[in-house]
């Protein structure tokens, strides 16, 4: 049985430092950040949601915490995801059978990918190509 909000998100420096950021998290997951690296965003899978916070890259803090996007029903539980060369955000939609596109400009859903599967963990650009690769979970 999963226990809800055990969980903390970190960051280790170079030199083998760690701050935390904050606490209560359930199952952390995707974790980008805008092209500009001015807005870094997280996902805690259980909250059903993709959040976005102010960067500091001077100081590496994060700030000002708020909810992106919010996955429909049908679209499950958010997994990985990543940016692409436009700045917008792909999400595996774990038990939801498709990666979506997200505008973090404006909150919203620009796209829906079906695949062939339904457990989708997590997804990257592959270089040359360009292609979206995806991690699933089998179903056996």
């Amino acid at each position: 049985m999963l226990e809800k909000h055990q969980g903390d998100l970190y960051t280790l420096f170079p030199d083998h430092s760690v701050v935390k950021h904050f606490d209560q998290v359930d199952i952390s997951n995707g974790l980008d950040w805008s092209l500009d690296h001015k807005t870094f965003f997280y996902i805690d899978s259980l909250s059903y949601s993709v959040d976005a916070f102010d960067y500091d890259l001077q100081t590496e803090k994060i700030s000002n915490r708020r909810s992106m996007y919010k996955l429909e029903k049908e679209e499950t539980i958010p997994d990985g995801m990543c940016i692409d060369t436009e700045g917008k955000l792909w999400v595996a939609c774990y038990d939801g059978g498709r990666v979506i596109r997200l505008d973090p400009e404006t909150g919203k859903r620009i796209q829906t990918v079906k695949l062939p599967v339904d457990k989708t963990t997590s997804c990257c650009f592959a270089p040359g190509s360009g292609g979206l690769m995806m991690t699933v979970r089998s179903t056996d």
